[in-house]
């Protein structure tokens, strides 16, 4: 089942696995995929956190949930977080997005990452 659902995902756009701080291509007529290790029996979720005046968006701010493949227990799964451009993205625009690992009932993130998104005019992600 999972696997069906990264073929559809990867089918849509590009799939980037984050471990860190990166930078990724979005074709300004397609999607992204950023895929994010998680653990939901943690109690922690990545947050995605987009500018006000931003030019890409997301369904899902809260990203979607995948659990382990094998029900281990406290193993983690991953969360997905869909992006595509708004009206106005313009190839060549590079823009800051942050996501946040947190616990909803806590101040602070036990970790960020800094992911800069550019955006190009070819579909295999060339600027």
């Amino acid at each position: 089942m999972i696997f069906v659902a990264m073929l559809l995902l990867a089918a849509q756009g590009r799939v980037y696995e984050i471990k860190g701080d990166a930078e990724v291509v979005l074709y300004h007529k397609g999607s992204l995929t950023l895929k994010l290790g998680s653990n939901a029996t943690t109690g922690y979720s990545w947050t995605l956190e987009l500018k006000k005046e931003s030019y890409l968006e997301c369904s899902n701010l809260d990203g979607t949930y995948y659990p382990p493949e094998k029900q281990i227990p406290g193993a983690g799964g991953y969360e997905l977080f869909e992006l595509k451009c708004r009206e106005g993205c313009v190839v060549g625009h590079a823009e800051e997005i942050k996501l946040r690992y947190s616990r909803p009932w806590e101040a602070d993130s036990v970790s960020v990452r800094t992911i800069i998104v550019r955006i190009s005019d070819e579909a295999n992600g060339a600027l």
